[in-house]
């Protein structure tokens, strides 16, 4: 006959005793062991900490559960522990999240004892606020547009001074160069221009942020009918005052191509709010959940910046008009090689997944 122990019940109540802890916290599955872990410390006669159980967090479109992650990891679904798109200590300190802000969501949800989800959105929000008051801003260009100034000087280049933070002009100020030869984001071009819409169009004016007013009075497309290039006039004098700024990205010199930087887009990892309800959860994973760009085009302050003694790995910017980013271990600085994780949206936008799987 076997006398069989329950060395975990047994282990945890004497080592809390021996180790003189006042309060042993823990989730509420292990409210059944309560009477087990005090028996045997009265039975010892040694001091007895304070035992507090409280629910688990639990947030939507996510698994905590360590099982589970273990295998997103072995099938690689995602590239290891610290994937940005997991809520592992170092997935979040790779995304961008910064104990400020984790430990500002956590004091605002508070402990219960009640089973519960919170919405992630509610975790990104104290995110976003966090990044928002101590993120230099920069323009960054995901998807870029060609743009030639015709009536601007080939051989001219204008170094423009921008605000770090445009709350904080203490903060201090860094450059970035306007040239004949520029690149907009092709989601701020319309063939079509639209009541509503602020962006560039054929004919129409737009502001650029920090700089000056084009007009577009020419598209070019390629074979297939793609719009490779606008030709614009400049009017430096902003004689007009416009509703739509869009944000830019510009040569450094003539004839040398601005900074390029991968820029990596995440998303939530499971397409429903609670995965463990649905059959199959690894079905569930969100297969757009990871946005490569391997060749977006960020303005040359963030260059400078990286050659600082003072910037590194994990620095933290807002990309103006784009989200907050953050610069992943991956990048390899003397290389010029930049890359960036998108930390949060600048707006709350989420895809209108369904809630639970029928």
């Amino acid at each position: 006959t076997w006398c069989i122990y329950p060395s975990y019940d047994m282990e945890h109540c004497c080592v809390d005793a021996l180790e003189d802890i006042t309060h042993s916290l823990c989730t509420l599955e292990f409210v059944v062991r309560q009477h087990t872990y005090y028996w045997l410390l009265d039975k010892l006669r040694v001091w007895k900490p304070i035992v507090w159980e409280f629910s688990r967090l639990n947030l939507t479109h996510n698994v905590l559960s360590k099982r589970k992650l273990q295998k997103l990891v072995k099938d690689h679904i995602i590239h290891g522990w610290d994937d940005p798109r997991l809520l592992t200590i170092n997935g979040l300190r790779r995304r961008g999240y910064s104990p400020e802000a984790i430990s500002s969501f956590c004091d605002a949800i508070g402990v219960t004892r009640s089973e519960n989800t919170v919405k992630m959105q509610t975790l990104e929000y104290f995110c976003r606020t966090d990044m928002d008051e101590r993120c230099p801003r920069a323009m960054a260009v995901l998807n870029p547009l060609r743009v030639v100034l015709t009536n601007y000087p080939e051989d001219h280049v204008e170094v423009i001074s921008v605000p770090n933070h445009p709350k904080y002009p203490e903060r201090g100020t860094h450059n970035v160069f306007f040239s004949r030869t520029l690149y907009i984001d092709r989601a701020d071009f319309r063939l079509k221009d639209e009541k509503d819409y602020y962006g560039l169009a054929p004919h129409k004016e737009v502001g650029l942020r920090h700089a000056f007013n084009i007009f577009c009075t020419n598209v070019i497309k390629d074979d297939s009918g793609e719009v490779v290039e606008l030709q614009c006039t400049v009017d430096v004098e902003k004689k007009n005052k416009l509703k739509g700024h869009i944000h830019w990205v510009g040569c450094p010199a003539p004839g040398k191509e601005p900074l390029i930087a991968e820029v990596r887009l995440y998303d939530v990892l499971f397409n429903t709010e609670d995965p463990a309800s649905v059959d199959d959860w690894m079905q569930d994973v969100n297969k757009d959940s990871e946005t490569m760009i391997p060749r977006a085009l960020v303005d040359a302050s963030l260059e400078n910046a990286s050659y600082n003694a003072h910037t590194k790995t994990g620095d933290r910017f807002q990309f103006e008009r784009v989200g907050f980013f953050t610069v992943d271990p991956d990048s390899d600085v003397p290389a010029r090689r930049l890359v960036f994780n998108r930390t949060v949206t600048l707006k709350e936008s989420y895809p209108k997944f369904s809630k639970r799987s029928s």
